[in-house]
């Protein structure tokens, strides 16, 4: 059973500590994984069947960000009065090498408030500290003396329902190897496969559960050197594996995978493959080969599910995506030539695809999965939720088509 850590550790005595020298409140798990980055390692019990993982995720604490922007503040008012004292006395000084004076110090104001206010953001003081997370072990190892654990089973998280939520429970340490019906009876939950568990958590748990079962699967696949065979070892961030008879270092890695929506300017190419959900229809997608560009495979792709050759192609946004396996799904609209508008379906590739109406689009979007079933037993369209990466490129789509002025013929 592995379990998932989000370190609320501090970066450092000085820099977490109030003016009297104590402890300040620490940000919540909650509030971490909105905002930080998370890395994986392992305890000592590699070689059990049952593994006990953690995420060393460090943040500052509240007051700690509150007191930044503070002194963030009241640099940029010190060096504002400095910068208006200058320009001032630049108005009523008419010597030349006292205006040159001035001016070197208006620059090298601006300079000091642009150094402070870089030095001391806090957002680069997380990933720096989270960087030296990854190659520290001995840091690391302090960051896993405090914190919450996600917990794993055979790559399944646990969860508990709520109400109508489900919710995922965060504990304060690590409890070793325990049987799951244990767990499951202690905690009033179960595990529940990431496919289902990665629709009904809120965004924020859905990616950091992504992530965690990627490096997860991508520390399984990897024990052993593709070179020599030999067993690979972790670092203890599970940032990284080595053979040490070899010297090579893996990194976990994502595949390349353009996701493509076609347009005829008025209408939306969906498609669909057998494996779908009844009734589901989605945009095109595909990996990309050894050496292609975005833009050649998406082209490509195009060309080869569906007949259609591509006129103009543009870049939406990219997303981690954990199914089949991790991969960076890189989201694109494209337009294809109005003369070529007749779809030619490759059946290795797809079971369907056609074209898609504004109205019938919109209609789709507000469809859920288990009301698209008819009477007569087909399903009505609908496409996929918001987490995934299709769904941003329909309502982007839709807004385009919406916005546009009605022309008159």
């Amino acid at each position: 059973m592995e379990f998932w850590q989000k370190e609320a550790h501090r970066e450092s005595s000085s820099t977490a500590a109030g003016a009297d020298g104590k402890p300040e409140q620490i940000l919540s798990a909650t509030q971490l994984s909105q905002g930080f980055p998370n890395y994986i390692s392992q305890s000592s019990c590699w070689g059990k069947s049952d593994s006990v993982w953690s995420d060393s995720c460090c943040s500052l604490c509240l007051l700690e960000e509150l007191y930044f922007q503070l002194r963030t503040t009241v640099a940029f008012q010190s060096c504002f009065l400095l910068l208006q004292t200058a320009r001032l006395l630049l108005r009523v000084q008419n010597s030349f090498p006292e205006v040159l004076i001035m001016a070197a110090i208006y620059r090298a104001a601006y300079r000091r408030a642009a150094l402070f206010c870089r030095s001391h953001s806090t957002y680069i003081r997380k990933m720096r500290y989270l960087s030296k997370l990854k190659e520290d072990d001995i840091l690391c190892r302090q960051a896993q003396t405090s914190g919450t654990f996600y917990i794993f089973h055979n790559l399944s998280p646990f969860l508990q329902k709520v109400g109508k939520k489900y919710l995922i429970p965060q504990l304060s340490a690590a409890a070793g190897a325990l049987e799951r019906s244990v767990v499951e009876a202690e905690l009033k939950g179960s595990f529940t496969d990431l496919r289902k568990a990665f629709f009904v958590v809120d965004e924020k748990d859905s990616s950091l559960l992504a992530s965690a079962q990627a490096l997860l699967r991508w520390h399984d696949s990897h024990q052993y050197c593709s070179k020599t065979g030999q067993p690979t070892q972790k670092n203890v961030a599970g940032s990284k594996r080595v053979c040490h008879a070899s010297g090579i270092t893996y990194y976990p890695q994502m595949s390349p995978v353009v996701i493509i929506l076609v347009s005829d300017g008025s209408r939306c190419l969906l498609a669909r493959q057998a494996s779908f959900p009844q009734g589901m229809y989605t945009a095109l997608s595909g990996y990309c080969d050894v050496g292609e560009a975005v833009e050649e495979a998406a082209r490509r792709e195009v060309a080869e599910e569906v007949g259609l050759e591509v006129e103009s192609l543009w870049y939406s946004a990219s997303q981690h995506w954990p199914f089949p396996s991790s991969c960076l799904m890189i989201a694109c609209h494209a337009l294809v030539r109005r003369q070529q508008l007749e779809i030619s379906v490759n059946s290795l590739e797809l079971e369907e695809a056609r074209w898609f109406g504004l109205e019938e689009i919109m209609e789709g979007l507000k469809r859920e999965p288990r009301s698209a079933k008819q009477d007569n037993g087909s399903f009505l369209p609908w496409f996929p939720p918001k987490q995934a990466i299709a769904h941003k490129l329909i309502n982007e789509w839709v807004k385009q088509q919406t916005s546009q002025p009605t022309q008159v013929l």
